[in-house]
């Protein structure tokens, strides 16, 4: 038995068990493409917006249903105004998918990340995974359908709140760091932790979503998304990403002193 049939194996007991929620397509509606990666829809039984994930390439052009606006992020106002203008949405966007899918990696990569979201307790600080649909133009494709928070990323918003105070810094980093422990827990390292892939919640709540490149956490992974946490912070702490930056520049620019400040 191959590798694929055992977690297709695993796949159909999980969901037999009630490990994982399979939803009917035809329980969303205003669905709307953002990308051949994403989706957002809105979830008819209870009325709220949630997002569709795919790991293959997408190229249908899904929401030949929606009603209303037609905007493509949301199909309520009041979302759409919680996550910034369409221009932030189309930057975001740019920023956060930046990670190619290929259709061949397809049962691989989804069987992988699955398993790693249904073993994270649901908490306030990772995005909720909330099940799986069949893709109705791809027999035998599922796709992850998770809560819905936005498309503004933490990149563009320190980009856009260069004045941001230290404590809404601190209350940031907290954020961050509480969602990790939550990862960590559950024995799953999460491998590309970064400012694109921290997105705006609800109020001032920051969310780890992005679980593509998930592994099983061991002592290289753990160390992974440590490093990556400490860049993240100093990148919060100077407000732009630190990408081949000069420590000594921001230091001086920052009026700091390396003995007493660092």
């Amino acid at each position: 038995m191959s590798f694929f049939d055992n977690k297709e194996n695993w796949f159909r007991c999980a969901i037999k068990g009630g490990f994982i929620k399979v939803f009917n397509y035809n329980s969303f509606e205003n669905i709307k493409p953002i990308s051949e990666k994403r989706s957002s829809a809105v979830l008819k039984e209870i009325n709220e917006n949630v997002s569709f994930e795919y790991f293959y390439k997408n190229n249908e052009a899904y929401g030949n249903n929606s009603e209303g606006s037609e905007d493509a992020s949301s199909g309520d106002e009041s979302d759409i105004q919680e996550s910034g203008d369409e221009s932030n949405i189309e930057e975001s966007e740019d920023e956060q998918d930046n990670e190619e899918y290929d259709d061949n990696e397809y049962p691989e990569k989804f069987f992988r990340v699955v398993e790693n979201m249904i073993s994270i307790v649901s908490n306030e600080y990772v995005i909720q995974f909330m099940g799986v649909c069949e893709d109705p133009e791809r027999v035998g494709r599922y796709f992850m359908v998770l809560q819905y928070v936005g498309e503004e990323n933490l990149k563009t918003f320190l980009k856009k709140n260069s004045d941001l105070d230290w404590r809404a810094k601190v209350k940031i980093s907290k954020y961050v760091s509480y969602g990790l422990n939550y990862i960590h827990n559950a024995g799953v390292a999460h491998c590309n932790l970064s400012s694109k892939n921290i997105v705006k919640g609800r109020g001032d709540r920051w969310l780890i979503t992005n679980f593509g490149s998930s592994k099983s956490l061991n002592p290289t992974t753990m160390n992974k998304d440590i490093f990556d946490l400490g860049e993240l912070f100093v990148e919060i702490s100077i407000g732009r990403s630190i990408d081949n930056f000069n420590t000594e520049k921001i230091i001086n620019k920052q009026n700091l002193s390396v003995s007493s400040d660092l």
